[in-house]
C-alpha cells in the first residue's frame, strides 16, 4: 500500500509529542517495524537430522489452488554463530495500486500493464517498494551463497499450535531492500554514524549489525529471579477492516545499571496493560558459550600439590539465546493507556495488506 491509505496521529508522550500511523480508511492504529542487517548469505535449512533439507534461495511454486507462488528465502550470518532467516512470498493478482506523491492520489491499473509506463496517469506515478511478486525474482538473481549482503525490512508476527495444542509465537523477516555489500564499503548504521564494514567475522576489527525498532503495546510483564524481563507485547498490523493485533514476546536481560539509576529490565516492569512503547535491540538466534575447567584425577600424581599448574580450559555451549533482545527504547515513546482491549484483542479479523512504506521519525523510562 502506500501513504494515500495513512495519515498521522500525533499523541502526547513523555518529554514531547509522538507521531503514530492511522489508516484513513478505518481509522485505526498500526504500528511500525524495521530491522537492519548485514551479513553473509547461507541457504536455510528444513528440519534437522535425517529430515534436514537445504532450500534453494528463489524457487517458484504452486499452491494448493494451482496458482504460481514465487518464494525467497535465506539466511543471514550477522556474526560467526548468529543465523537469521529472511524471507518473502508473492503472487500474482488483477491488479496493482500506483502513487503519486506529487498528486497525493492512487490509481489502479491491471496487473500485466504494471511494467508499461505508457498505462501510468503521469510519470509521477510509481509502484511504491515495487511487489512482492517482482522483489522475490528481483533479490533471487542477486543473491547466492556466501556472498554479503545488507538487508533491511519489516517484522511480520504470527503464532501456530502443535498436535498437543501448545502454541508458538512465530517471527517472519520481509525484506524491503537487500543490496551487496564489498569488504571495507561504507554502511549508515540506525544512529547516523559511519563504519567500513568488514567482511570477515574472525577479523579484530569486524562489527555486527544487527539492530531492529520496533512500536508495541504492553499485555504484561514477568521479571524472573535473575531479573530479566519478559515482555508480552502486541503489535498492531494493517488489516481490511481494522488492525489486526499480533502477540510478540522480548526479553530485556537485566544489566547492572549506573550508581543512581535504574536498569532497563526494571523500568519495563513499571509498564502496565494497554501502555505504549517504540523499542530498540537486537535479533537472536545464537549459541551462548561459557568456559569450563576440566579436572582430570591421576592417582599418585606428582603435582597435585603444586599451584603453579595451568588448569585445561575449554568453551562449550552453554544454551542458546533467541528471540527479539530490547537493549533500549525511544526516548519520548512511552505513553500510559494508549490502547483499549478491544485493539489488542486476538481475535484474528481481515487480512493483511503489503504495505512496504514506513511512516516516520510515566513513564519508566
Amino acid at each position: 500500500m502506500n501513504n494515500a491509505h495513512y495519515c498521522s496521529c500525533i499523541i502526547l508522550a513523555k518529554g514531547g509529542f509522538y507521531s503514530l500511523r492511522i489508516n484513513k480508511k478505518n481509522q485505526c492504529k498500526e504500528f511500525y517495524s524495521y530491522f537492519h542487517f548485514v551479513g553473509q548469505v547461507k541457504r536455510h535449512v528444513k528440519g534437522a537430522g535425517d529430515n534436514a533439507e537445504i532450500k534453494p534461495i528463489y524457487e517458484t511454486t504452486t499452491t494448493k489452488t494451482g496458482k504460481p507462488r514465487r518464494v525467497l528465502q535465506f539466511d543471514v550470518l550477522t556474526n560467526k554463530y548468529n543465523k537469521l532467516k529472511v524471507e518473502l512470498g508473492g503472487m500474482e493478482f488483477e491488479s496493482v495500486t500506483l502513487y503519486s506523491s506529487n498528486a497525493k492520489k492512487s490509481y489502479r491499473i491491471p496487473w500485466r500493464d504494471r511494467h508499461d509506463k505508457s498505462k501510468y496517469p503521469d510519470p509521477t506515478y510509481t509502484i511504491i517498494g515495487g511487489t512482492d511478486w517482482d522483489n522475490c525474482e528481483l533479490y533471487g538473481s542477486l543473491l547466492a551463497e556466501g556472498m554479503w549482503v545488507e538487508v533491511k525490512g519489516k517484522y511480520e508476527f504470527g503464532s501456530y499450535t502443535n498436535d498437543e495444542g501448545k502454541r508458538y509465537l512465530t517471527v517472519k523477516r520481509k525484506p524491503t531492500s537487500i543490496a551487496a555489500v564489498a569488504d571495507g564499503q561504507e554502511i549508515t548504521l540506525r544512529t547516523k554514524e559511519k563504519i567500513n564494514y568488514v567482511c570477515d567475522f574472525d577479523n579484530e576489527l569486524f562489527q555486527e549489525i544487527n539492530n531492529f525498532n520496533l512500536e508495541i503495546g504492553i499485555k504484561s510483564v514477568y521479571q524472573d529471579d535473575s531479573r530479566n524481563t519478559k515482555v508480552n507485547g502486541v503489535f498492531l498490523a494493517n488489516g481490511k477492516d481494522r488492525s489486526v493485533p499480533q502477540d510478540v514476546e522480548l526479553m530485556v536481560y537485566y544489566k547492572e545499571p549506573q550508581p543512581g539509576k535504574q536498569s532497563l529490565a526494571d523500568a519495563f516492569t513499571k509498564l502496565n496493560r494497554l501502555d505504549f512503547v517504540e523499542v530498540r535491540g537486537v535479533d537472536n538466534n545464537r549459541p551462548e558459550f561459557a568456559e569450563v575447567t576440566e579436572v582430570t584425577v591421576i592417582d599418585d600424581d606428582p603435582f597435585a600439590e603444586v599451584d603453579e599448574k595451568e588448569a585445561n580450559t575449554r568453551k562449550v555451549i552453554s544454551g542458546n539465546r533467541k528471540g527479539l533482545e530490547v537493549l533500549s527504547v525511544v526516548a519520548g515513546t512511552a505513553v500510559k493507556s494508549l490502547l483499549t482491549e478491544e485493539e489488542i484483542a486476538e481475535e484474528q479479523i481481515g487480512g493483511f495488506y503489503d504495505d512496504d512504506d514506513f511512516f516516520k521519525d510515566e513513564q519508566p523510562f
